[in-house]
């Protein structure tokens, strides 16, 4: 939606979120075309909710990321962020960062260390490391010779259920950031694996995430 449009939006929605509920905003369209956010529009935004009495707990900039997997080598653009922080400061709102997929953790220790980030949105990467895919530092599928994923086949879903997955990705034109959407058609597969092998899915996800 419009700038002007998006904060009206918000204000509508805001009666139906509950006080337990964290709520964050976003300024601009993440991957969109018009340009990266600016002090200015996150300023507009977060003004125009606190005059309303609407006070979010996280701000998500388009600040360079995509949604999926990020391979450009650019990315996320600290310095902007750090900017756009340090502006909206005085309103005690901290940054949410989409799309961390695909960075690698150098990359995401600088913006910890350097932004008021304290969330970050990350799903793909996840999803490869808890299927067992083999992924590099930045969460990135690695594919054999023939463009296909690579199942390390000790942990993750067994390898019945893979070969539905892929052929379901495959049927549906599921690539790239696409197979995402894996999970909801297969959530009861993923769920009815055995305790065991979940609990392993689990810790391999836990291990990504605190590396």
């Amino acid at each position: 939606m419009p700038d002007d449009q998006t904060p009206l939006a918000n204000i509508e929605l805001n009666p139906f979120v509950p006080d337990w509920a964290g709520l964050e905003t976003e300024v601009g369209e993440i991957n969109g075309t018009l340009g990266l956010s600016t002090d200015e529009e996150a300023l507009f935004f977060i003004q125009v909710f606190n005059a309303h009495n609407i006070f979010p707990d996280w701000i998500a900039l388009n600040n360079g990321t995509t949604h999926g997997i990020e391979q450009s080598g650019t990315g996320i653009d600290v310095q902007l962020t750090a900017q756009i922080h340090e502006a909206l400061s005085p309103y005690r709102i901290s940054g949410g960062q989409h799309g961390t997929s695909g960075n690698n953790s150098d990359k995401l220790q600088t913006i910890a260390s350097n932004t008021s980030t304290t969330k970050a949105n990350v799903a793909k990467a996840l999803q490869m490391v808890s299927w067992d895919i083999k992924v590099n530092d930045y969460g990135n599928a690695l594919l054999d010779d023939n463009g296909n994923f690579i199942k390390k086949k000790e942990d993750g879903v067994t390898e019945e259920i893979w070969s539905k997955m892929v052929a379901y990705a495959t049927a549906n034109g599921l690539k790239g950031w696409g197979v995402k959407k894996l999970n909801l058609p297969f959530e009861n597969y993923l769920i009815a694996l055995p305790g065991e092998r979940r609990q392993k899915m689990k810790k391999t996800v836990e291990e990504f995430s605190h590396e």
